[in-house]
């Protein structure tokens, strides 16, 4: 209990900093890149109030200098963000869910780092959503960070992935990055309000060009999309579960 109310101590007061250096220097950051590093920064503190010990492996199947990529990865914990932020610095935006983006300031923030709203109910805004999708990737020439299950785990398992992430795949012909991450769950499960410190790591996997593989529609893409992903996940299920 003492590590969940030291993070919570630690993290408030360092989000309202981040969020009004965020705002203060956004209008000389065009697209957004000095305030994403100053969020980099953020989750890189958040994991270590919380004591977490975080390796990366295949880093080498990327490179930024060949970008843009889209990178998918799988949701189980409410510190995924924070690890993928920690793990992998580099430029990138988020599809994040649209009811973050009504929190007081913190919203504010995402908006100026130039992250994409994701409304999960209502069609046209999904449609504009997948519009900015696009155009950052295409004309911003920046990543995009996707949680293909759209919410976090609640058993543990990968769900379904949604279409809706393929058809932006397909539309923009970005090759997709698969990551995994292994151990998070058992910092904070979904619906659990303790935090545990513990080992994660994050596997980086070789991007997925969709012309090379002949994919043709959204759901082949993504079962070789989440195929690659939970066959990472599930060879260490094991050793995550009883860490």
């Amino acid at each position: 209990m003492f590590r969940t109310v030291f993070v919570v101590m630690c993290t408030v007061p360092t989000i309202i900093l981040s969020c009004i250096i965020i705002i203060i220097t956004s209008p000389f950051s065009k697209k957004g890149d000095f305030p994403h590093k100053v969020n980099c920064l953020l989750g890189k503190l958040i994991t270590t109030y919380a004591g977490l010990s975080i390796k990366v492996t295949g880093r080498f199947n990327i490179d930024e200098k060949k970008g843009p990529y889209i990178y998918m990865a799988n949701h189980q914990s409410n510190f995924d963000i924070p690890i993928l932020l920690t793990a992998l610095p580099l430029q990138y935006r988020w599809l994040i869910k649209a009811e973050l983006f009504k929190l007081p300031l913190f919203g504010r923030t995402l908006n100026l780092i130039g992250y994409i709203r994701v409304e999960r109910t209502n069609m046209k805004a999904a449609f504009l959503s997948l519009k900015q999708g696009v155009k950052m990737l295409k004309e911003v020439k920046r990543s995009l960070f996707i949680f293909p299950e759209g919410t976090r785990s609640l058993d543990g398992d990968i769900q379904e992935f949604k279409g809706g992430v393929a058809v932006l795949a397909m539309r923009s012909k970005v090759p997709i990055v698969p990551v995994v991450i292994h151990g998070s769950r058992s910092i904070m499960p979904k619906n659990s309000k303790k935090i545990i410190s513990s080992k994660v790591v994050v596997e980086i996997k070789k991007p997925v060009y969709i012309d090379e593989l002949g994919i043709k529609n959204k759901n082949e893409l993504m079962s070789v999309i989440k195929d690659i992903i939970c066959k990472s996940f599930d060879k260490r299920k094991r050793e995550f579960s009883n860490a």
